[in-house]
């Protein structure tokens, strides 16, 4: 056994390289989105042969030092912007990531003007503490015998 120990330890650097490389496949492979033309897929869970074309490509640019970032360029460089499956955040990408944001705090600010105003407005069950409930009975009263007045006037 203490003959192979030292051979092992040898080894050991290369299983990390090949877990680190396969750390870097994944990474960018969560980065992309599938090039066929059938899935709209994120690369990762793509399993169609377009995929694994592209994962042996990612696999060789890694091999040759590529890193990450430039494996994720050269596809942008050759496919476009729509192989990335998130927008970038900057430029006029940065929108996709504020607008949602910032519309649903504005709907959120709405909503709450709205619904102060609806209970603001409403008279509910129990006497009003600030007299409109008073002076609009007394209203109601007003013009509800302003409208008896008129119908006995018309004979109705």
């Amino acid at each position: 056994m203490r003959t192979f120990m030292p051979f092992i330890l040898l080894l050991l650097p290369l299983f990390q390289l090949a877990a680190a490389d396969a750390g870097a496949v994944s990474q960018v492979r969560k980065a992309l989105m599938c090039t066929c033309d059938t899935c709209t897929m994120v690369l990762d869970v793509c399993e169609c042969g377009t995929a694994d074309e592209m994962t042996a490509s990612i696999r060789g640019m890694l091999d040759d030092g590529l890193s990450t970032d430039a494996v994720i360029q050269a596809y942008v460089a050759r496919f476009g912007e729509s192989v990335l499956a998130a927008p970038t955040k900057e430029g006029f990408n940065l929108l996709a990531w504020v607008v949602p944001f910032a519309l649903l705090g504005i709907g959120s600010v709405f909503v709450s003007l709205l619904i102060k105003r609806w209970t603001a407005n409403d008279p509910g069950d129990g006497p009003a503490t600030d007299g409109r409930r008073e002076s609009r009975s007394t209203l109601d009263e007003t013009v509800l015998a302003r409208v008896e007045r008129e119908m006995q006037e018309l004979g109705i």
